[in-house]
């Protein structure tokens, strides 16, 4: 019980650690609100999928779904969820292979997601590399 709850605070340092340093170009994730809401999901994500847990450059990943799911208040937070989720269902083999050989390389996964932002979505794509 005690090494799983120090497990648990162990990652939820390194969660806020990076989420903490994630776009802080952009006013919206500034925002007490919204770093709590990031370091949530990718808790609660490592959580439900014990197979990837978190690896560093997610918070990226993430960031770009609670970014474009903000545009509802309301349910941003369960969308960006979801949405992160679906998205690592598409991108964590590759992200976390990528991440394995090159541990200094977190772009690696947003690589992957603007490829597949790219495909499925262009118009986004155009938006967010603006």
């Amino acid at each position: 019980e005690g090494s799983r709850q120090m497990e648990a605070i162990h990652l939820l340092q390194q969660i806020q650690k990076d989420v903490d340093r994630t776009r802080q170009d952009v006013d919206h994730f500034r925002r007490p609100s919204t770093r709590v809401a990031l370091i949530s999901l990718l808790f609660v994500y490592a959580h439900v999928n014990p197979d990837v847990q978190y690896v560093q450059g997610m918070n990226e990943v993430a960031a770009v779904a609670f970014h474009v799911m903000s545009a509802d208040p309301e349910y941003e937070e369960a969308d960006a969820f979801w949405c992160f989720t679906f998205l690592m269902r598409e991108i964590k083999v590759g992200f976390t292979q990528a991440l394995e050989q090159s541990a200094d390389c977190p772009s690696a996964g947003v690589a992957a997601l603007d490829r597949l932002l790219r495909t499925y979505d262009p118009e986004l794509a155009r938006h967010l590399n603006k």
